[in-house]
């Protein structure tokens, strides 16, 4: 995913906001004089017309850009306190064939403490401009003033890419991200074949020092919170008696569960009485899924075959062929064990399921060697 950042007037994006950015894609933020440009708009269109691009965010005078450049691009987008109605003295041109049927969908954050951009003028302009072809979500935060804080932009940067862009990219079946735990074994060799294939990878950690990998994503106490919630209520059907050895590791995977819509697993099975199970901390991201209604798959190693998770059977069946990624977020996890068969595994289910150049597969098999 390409995101273009459009900054506010004499501002920049900040290295700490462009790192929460990186982790849903690959971040593109122009250094832009609107003063010396009374074109912007214009220009922005020009150069960016004819790029891939996938999501606008703006702020401020960027977030008034952003919300034509969205509208000629015809792309979603995401705009802080934008300058909509009024912008000081800094003149810009607003071109004359904006088209007026955007279908995309367009955030708008408000701050009701702005002293700027009063939130009550953003409202009467879009309540005089808006169309009923366009999804608005507009968001009033009554604390927020004219500039936005680092755990403000992160959380709604969260909600954003989790709701509005992953509800867009499943209605268009594009791969978005993989979401992974970036642990040596399966979540790595996935991760590995992922930024091969030029997919996005979320790596969630809780906060430590050993965790090294560029993809990771540090989650925060209240969010490690609701990890534990979920991993204890996955428990209840489990009944396992050594969980809080791996409580910090169950946690941070229910995000992987919680923002994939398929869940592959590489795993072995255990049996208690008469029903399968999938072994280790694996198991228990496998039971949020099934909790949270996902389509779960589990390579069993030890058997070298698939199976999924039938929910009218309430129990994993063998499959004839290889799943395949339909999803437009996935999670890959799995064993730290992850042997020859496992691998393969991965192998296949990217193979099946994406076609690829020669280059492309050439650059991948240079890579895993490096494993």
């Amino acid at each position: 995913m390409n995101i273009l950042f459009l900054h506010g007037l004499e501002s920049k994006l900040s290295e700490p906001k462009r790192a929460i950015l990186e982790k849903y894609g690959q971040v593109i933020a122009p250094d832009l004089d609107y003063k010396s440009n009374p074109n912007m708009i214009e220009f922005l269109f020009n150069t960016y017309q004819n790029q891939k691009i996938d999501v606008i965010i703006g702020s401020s005078m960027g977030g008034f850009a952003g919300y034509y450049l969205a509208q000629l691009l015809n792309l979603p987008s995401m705009l802080y306190n934008p300058a909509l109605p009024y912008r000081n003295t800094i003149e810009q041109i607003v071109p004359s064939n904006i088209p007026m049927n955007h279908p995309k969908s367009m955030r708008i954050i408000l701050g009701g403490q702005d002293n700027v951009i009063k939130t009550k003028d953003n409202l009467a302009f879009l309540a005089e401009n808006c169309t009923d072809k366009t999804d608005y979500t507009i968001v009033i935060l009554k604390d927020l003033a004219h500039q936005i804080p680092f755990d403000v932009f992160k959380k709604e940067t969260r909600i954003y890419f989790d709701s509005d862009i992953q509800k867009i990219n499943s209605e268009t079946h594009t791969f978005t991200r993989c979401h992974s735990g970036g642990a040596i074994g399966a979540d790595t060799y996935f991760e590995q074949y992922c930024n091969g294939y030029n997919i996005p990878t979320i790596a969630y950690s809780y906060k430590t020092s050993s965790h090294k990998y560029v993809n990771k994503y540090e989650l925060d106490e209240e969010e490690y919170q609701e990890g534990v919630l979920n991993v204890y209520k996955a428990n209840e059907t489990l009944k396992r008696s050594r969980l809080k050895p791996c409580l910090k590791l169950c946690a941070r995977s229910w995000f992987q569960v919680k923002n994939a819509k398929q869940v592959f697993a590489i795993s072995t099975f255990i049996q208690i009485e008469d029903q399968q199970f999938v072994k280790g901390s694996t198991g228990v991201t496998v039971q949020m899924a099934i909790d949270n209604d996902r389509e779960v798959f589990v390579f069993e190693q030890e058997l070298n075959e698939w199976f999924y998770w039938d929910y009218f059977n309430k129990a994993f069946i063998q499959m004839n062929e290889p799943p395949k990624i339909t999803a437009s977020d996935f999670a890959g996890i799995g064993t730290r064990n992850l042997n020859q068969y496992g691998r393969y595994a991965i192998d296949k289910l990217f193979g099946t399921s994406i076609e690829l150049s020669d280059q492309k597969l050439e650059e991948i098999e240079a890579i895993l060697k490096l494993l």
